[in-house]
């Protein structure tokens, strides 16, 4: 019996520590009293710093020490990312209130380079190799299991679900960004040409840094504790908050981002490799960056 309640909390205070470090409480503050707490950021850090340092002496909580390690590791370099983006000298050194399309992808993506770099090397002072938070190839071809809303069937593998799953994301994503900004004409997509080289190098990092920050790493410390379901889920509620802001936005963002997160997340639970979730979500960003230098050069 006792065994069974240390189980429970053992999985249940990675749920909370989740939800509360998430943008959730901001979102709850904002939207429902119109509130906004400038401290509520360093509150989390506090949590998270003073949970770790708890789990370091606590032989229960002992288990958990890497996800608080390497989930304050994530909302650190997170949130100084956020800052940094924020200040007139990032602005200024990289076009200022009037930037070209590299020069404002620039300022955006040479700090998910750094901060991936940093989680790359916790990592792999935890966990000795690359294979062990996932970064490699995996198994290309392995089972898929089976999930009976997804009409996943038992004798499905990942060459072939992650191959169709890609093309229905490339059209329904595609589909999406031509209703909400129009069919663009020969002309401006002759101009888009030039950027191409650089939108794959994007792309690249984009999809490097998310699936490596938010996904492999949180996975590769809770997996062994909390079992593969709830890592599973854990860290695609997480993403998928994270996107109550984004494009779509609201609760029909949330669902998206977590559909999208879960067959990530699923991907690399079960071929132990980023290969997958990596290609999809570059897929995905590719398009996204095609339209959005389409609007720069409009």
């Amino acid at each position: 019996m006792v065994g069974e309640k240390n189980s429970k909390k053992m999985v249940l205070i990675p749920w909370l520590t989740m939800i509360f470090v998430s943008a959730f409480p901001n979102i709850i503050l904002r939207e429902g009293l119109n509130i906004n707490l400038p401290w509520l950021r360093w509150a989390k850090i506090g949590v998270l710093l003073v949970l770790f340092m708890i789990s370091v002496f606590n032989k229960k909580l002992f288990p958990l020490r890497q996800y608080f390690g390497v989930f304050l590791a994530v909302f650190i370099t997170t949130e100084a990312i956020i800052m940094l983006r924020a200040t007139e000298q990032w602005k200024i050194w990289f076009g200022g209130d009037t930037p070209s399309f590299v020069q404002h992808m620039l300022r955006k993506q040479l700090l998910l380079l750094v901060s991936a770099f940093i989680i790359f090397f916790i990592l792999l002072l935890l966990k000795k190799k690359p294979s062990q938070f996932y970064l490699s190839m995996g198994d290309l071809n392995a089972r898929v299991k089976p999930v009976k809303w997804l009409a996943v069937q038992d004798n499905i593998h990942w060459k072939r679900f992650g191959s169709e799953f890609g093309v229905y994301l490339s059209i329904g994503l595609l589909i999406y960004l031509l209703s909400a900004n129009g069919i663009p004409s020969i002309k401006d997509l002759l101009q888009v040409v030039p950027y191409i080289p650089a939108i794959i190098i994007f792309a690249t990092i984009n999809s490097f840094y998310e699936e490596l920050v938010y996904r492999a790493s949180l996975l590769s410390v809770l997996e062994g504790v909390v079992g593969e379901r709830h890592s599973l889920f854990i860290t695609t509620l997480y993403f998928g908050i994270g996107h109550f802001y984004g494009v779509p936005s609201g609760i029909i963002g949330i669902m998206m981002a977590s559909f999208l997160g879960y067959i990530l997340g699923k991907s690399i639970l079960e071929t132990r490799g980023l290969f997958w979730a990596f290609v999809l979500h570059f897929v995905m960003d590719f398009c996204i960056y095609i339209f959005g230098c389409l609007n720069f050069i409009r």
